[in-house]
């Protein structure tokens, strides 16, 4: 009897010691999955010296799939810098000769009796090509990080009651009507670019809206933005082209009414990105609002 207790008592020992190292060991792999997780989302390079006696095969499977992942993610980026190089010489090698045409088209404007309006087309058109070529290249410069952003605190309102003023012009040519909230809000972003953003917003409004239309511009309070709000009364935008509209070059349904070039939204959104900020549009039906996000802290 007590041979029996004793051998009882043994092989729970056992068990417990067993149970023990296991869980030991499923602690140890898992805390060496959660050290290989965290290398990969740091984007560190994965370890590649793999001890075959305690690594499970999920583990070495795991290993491969992110180092793959990285892999794509490197010829991904490397693409980019590519593309966006390229578009930055493209521009750059265009600009001086833009600038000769526009140029000589004045100059004969002025030299030919008779000639003024063909000589105006091609100066405008050309100044049309000049503006896209400088659009090219800021968004080049900013993608690639060599515009460093004065990024501070700002009153909100200033900058749009100026942004509204800029396009007063362009709003009256068109029997448009703009209104804005005023406010005393302020937010984190730098001056300049972000205004050539609204102004690219508030452009695209007044330039689909319809004749005696009304764009309007709000402020809006949140926990961690504040939100200046453009919305229109033009055609709107179909919901399958709202995830498409901010990519570059990219000109929806309604485009083929009014003059553009597919790269103010691209740049407006590129600004509020690099800001910390985002950019978002709500269509549904006629009029669309966009939505310019400006953090209310320091990120």
């Amino acid at each position: 009897m007590i041979v029996v207790i004793t051998s009882c008592v043994a092989v729970a020992l056992m068990s417990l010691v067993y149970a023990y190292c296991q869980r030991k060991k499923s602690r140890q792999l898992l805390a060496r999955l959660d050290q290989q997780l965290n290398r990969a989302i740091a984007g560190v390079p994965l370890e590649t010296v793999y001890d075959e006696a305690y690594l499970s095969l999920i583990e070495d499977k795991l290993n491969q799939f992110l180092s793959i992942q990285q892999k794509h993610a490197s010829d991904s980026q490397e693409a980019m810098q590519e593309v966006q190089a390229t578009i930055s010489n493209i521009a750059h090698q265009l600009k001086t000769p833009l600038s000769n045409v526009l140029l000589y088209s004045q100059l004969l404007s002025e030299q030919i009796a008779g000639g003024n309006d063909l000589a105006r087309e091609i100066e405008q058109q050309a100044q049309k090509l000049a503006d896209f070529v400088e659009s090219l290249v800021r968004t080049s410069y900013l993608e690639q990080g060599l515009i460093q952003l004065a990024v501070k605190d700002q009153p909100i309102g200033l900058l749009v009651r100026e942004s509204v003023k800029d396009m007063k012009l362009a709003a009256l040519k068109k029997q448009v009507t703009l209104e804005y909230q005023d406010t005393d809000a302020t937010a984190f972003f730098d001056w300049r670019w972000t205004k050539e953003a609204l102004l690219n917003i508030l452009d695209n409004a007044v330039k689909y809206s319809p004749v005696q239309g009304k764009v309007s511009v709000t402020v809006t309070r949140y926990e961690f933005f504040h939100c200046i709000t453009v919305c229109d009364e033009g055609p709107g935008i179909p919901e399958i082209e709202q995830a498409q509209i901010f990519d570059r070059f990219y000109r929806g349904t309604a485009s083929s009414r009014a003059a553009g070039l597919g790269i103010g939204l691209y740049l407006a959104k590129t600004v509020l990105t690099a800001q910390h900020g985002y950019l978002s549009v709500l269509s549904q039906g006629a009029g669309a609002c966009f939505a310019l996000y400006l953090p209310r802290t320091k990120i």
